[in-house]
């Protein structure tokens, strides 16, 4: 089952299946568990990403601008992005 997240004309957001190019049929549920469709069909309008991110990771070399690094050699930018650390923790 191919999963979609979207929202409708009247900017209601839903997650569905069996997309036909202009509706998908509404699932319920957890995506990480048990989803259940519902039967009922709803006209896509736009879109959605798929799962919303908790944390996003970056390389050192992605950090945009002067950052303040930690020990463990991540670093944390405005807004809540933080960098994946590498390596070891310095002796």
């Amino acid at each position: 089952m191919q999963i979609i997240r979207f929202r409708t004309a009247d900017n209601h957001l839903y997650m569905g299946c069996d997309y036909d190019g202009t509706t998908a049929s509404v699932v319920e549920g957890d995506v990480y568990g048990k989803l259940t469709d519902t039967g009922k069909r709803e006209n896509v309008a736009k879109f959605e990403v798929p799962v919303v991110p908790k944390a996003i990771f970056l390389y050192r070399s992605q950090l945009p601008g002067p950052c303040k690094g930690n020990r463990h050699g991540s670093a944390e930018i405005p807004g809540g992005v933080h960098e994946k650390p590498r390596g070891r923790d310095p002796p």
